[in-house]
């Protein structure tokens, strides 16, 4: 299945303005190191497993994760303008809430760090090597 191609199950369309938003998803997951591909993001979203927030010229991807502690917001993949992503970012945590999540989490470069204000702190790091 390609990202511009196929529709994953008959009936179904793209998410709202995909093919002009995955793109910038296309750059954050270039630099993620091979986290996921476009392919599978679209078939995390199309499956409810992930949630899609467009907005004009940004768009971004998380999850609900389920930890012994309880719900986790993840933000997996981020792609266009800050200004905007901050806006996503602060409906995402209020769409969480009502989901029942007690956390949010962010999956991204060392760089993000500085992009976040004093709610976020470091709490560890991935290390990967190929096998």
């Amino acid at each position: 299945m390609s990202y511009l191609g196929e529709i994953p199950r008959s009936g179904m369309s793209l998410p709202p303005r995909w093919r002009e938003l995955a793109p910038l998803l296309q750059n954050a997951i270039d630099r993620m190191d091979g986290w996921a591909s476009l392919d599978q993001v679209l078939e995390a979203i199309m499956d409810d497993r992930a949630q899609y927030w467009p907005g004009k010229d940004t768009v971004l991807v998380t999850q609900i994760m389920h930890y012994a502690a309880g719900k986790t917001l993840r933000f997996s993949l981020v792609g266009g303008r800050m200004d905007e992503a901050w806006q996503l970012h602060d409906r995402a945590l209020a769409w969480a809430r009502t989901q029942g999540c007690i956390r949010a989490e962010i999956l991204g470069r060392v760089g993000w760090i500085r992009e976040m204000g004093p709610d976020w702190r470091t709490v560890g790091v991935i290390l990967r090597r190929e096998l």
